[in-house]
C-alpha cells in the first residue's frame, strides 16, 4: 500500500517549499528512515512530493511537527499538507497523486494545515472534473451576474450572498459577521433574489454554494500557475 503526500510552503503567496526543504532535509530524512517502510521524495511545480509505503497516522503527525515551527515563525508563512488515500500498487499511484493535490488545495482554501483526501467531501467531485471549462461555465451561470454588478456598481452582493449561504440563511448571523444592519442584509438578499431571478429553496442554495466552492478551486489553480 502506498500513500502520496504533497507539501506546499508559501510565503506571501509564493512557494518557498524547495528552499525550506533543503534546510530541514536531514530532519525529514531522519523521520522517514526511522521506519523500515520505503519512501521516495521529489520536487514538482514548487511542491515536495512524498510517496510513502504503509504510512501511519503517527508518521503524518511527526511530519507536521517537524514543519510546525516554520509556519509559527512568521505570520506570512503557511504550510499545507495533502494526504491521499492508500493506493494498492504502483498502478494506482497516479490517482493517489491527484488525490493528494486535491487535499492540499482544499487545505489552502479552508486554511487547514493538514488535509486528508478522505475528509474533503464535495471537493472530491469538484476536483474530479477534468474539464475546467465546465466548472468555469457552471460558476459563471450561477454567480457571473452578481460579480459583474458588484464590479460595475461597487456593491457587495457576492460577499453577502456567500455569508448568507455559509450561515444557513441566518440574517442575524450575517449582520453580526459583516457589521451590516439586519434590515440592510434583508434588503440585499431580496435584491439578490430579484437579480438572479430565483427563490432560495434548498436546491438553489446548494447550487450557489457549489459555484462558490468551484470559484475557490479555480482561484487556487490560477494562483498556482494553472497547475
Amino acid at each position: 500500500m502506498y500513500t502520496v503526500i504533497v507539501l506546499s510552503i508559501l510565503c506571501n503567496g509564493k512557494s518557498i517549499t524547495e528552499s525550506v526543504v533543503r534546510t530541514t532535509d536531514m530532519s525529514l530524512w531522519r523521520m522517514l528512515k526511522r521506519s523500515k517502510n520505503h519512501s521516495s521524495l521529489f520536487m514538482n511545480n514548487g511542491e515536495l512530493i512524498i510517496v510513502r509505503q504503509n504510512y501511519s497516522e503517527e508518521d503524518i503527525s511527526m511530519f507536521c511537527n517537524i514543519l510546525k515551527p516554520i509556519a509559527d515563525k512568521k505570520s506570512d508563512t503557511q504550510v499545507y499538507i495533502g494526504v491521499s488515500d492508500s493506493a494498492e500498487g504502483f498502478g494506482k499511484l497516479a490517482s493517489a497523486y491527484e488525490q493528494a493535490y486535491a487535499a492540499m488545495y482544499t487545505g489552502r482554501i479552508k486554511g487547514h494545515r493538514c488535509e486528508f483526501y478522505r475528509d474533503i467531501g464535495i471537493m472530491k467531485l469538484i476536483f474530479g472534473v477534468k474539464d475546467r471549462n465546465i466548472l468555469k461555465s457552471f460558476a459563471e451561470e450561477n454567480l457571473g451576474v452578481l460579480h459583474r454588478l458588484d464590479k460595475e456598481k461597487n456593491t457587495d452582493y457576492s460577499e453577502i450572498l456567500r455569508k448568507y449561504l455559509e450561515l444557513n440563511g441566518s440574517v442575524l448571523e450575517v449582520a453580526s459577521q459583516t457589521g451590516v444592519h439586519r434590515n440592510t442584509v434583508n434588503y440585499k438578499i431580496k435584491a439578490i433574489r430579484e437579480i438572479l431571478g430565483r427563490e432560495f429553496d434548498d436546491y438553489t442554495k446548494n447550487m450557489l454554494m457549489l459555484a462558490y466552492l468551484i470559484e475557490d478551486m479555480l482561484d487556487i489553480y490560477d494562483l498556482n500557475g494553472g497547475n
